[in-house]
């Protein structure tokens, strides 16, 4: 359970912290920063060898940049809403609907293609 509850406990503890990281330096680089430190903790926890503490830490850099790229992301949806104030509420909801939904159609996805390509 640690090791899948991991990324959301960094992010959890990560949100305030990089909300006020995001107003300092700005939305665009923590997004970016955000992505690459994903990439490379999923990245890593495929190729980590047999050490519980290892794959935790792999965990917790993937939990680390994806707050990072979910504050920069709601910030950013934020800025571009103060355009259209009296949208805001459906700009907000539809971002968040496409993060929620990439939950459900990754691993449909992920399953299609190892189904019909094989898994190596």
């Amino acid at each position: 359970g640690l090791i899948l509850s991991a990324p959301s406990a960094a992010t959890l503890l990560l949100n305030v912290p990089l909300g006020r990281l995001c107003d300092i330096i700005g939305r665009k680089p923590l997004m970016w920063c955000g992505t690459a430190l994903t990439a490379i903790g999923t990245t890593a926890t495929g190729f980590v060898g047999g050490s519980l503490s290892t794959l935790l830490a792999c965990r917790l850099i993937v939990g680390a940049g994806s707050a990072s790229s979910m504050t920069g992301s709601s910030a950013y949806i934020s800025d571009l809403s103060d355009r259209a104030p009296q949208h805001r509420a459906k700009i907000m909801g539809v971002h968040q609907a496409i993060v929620g939904s990439v939950w459900i159609v990754g691993p449909a996805v992920g399953g299609w293609l190892a189904e019909n390509y094989g898994y190596q």
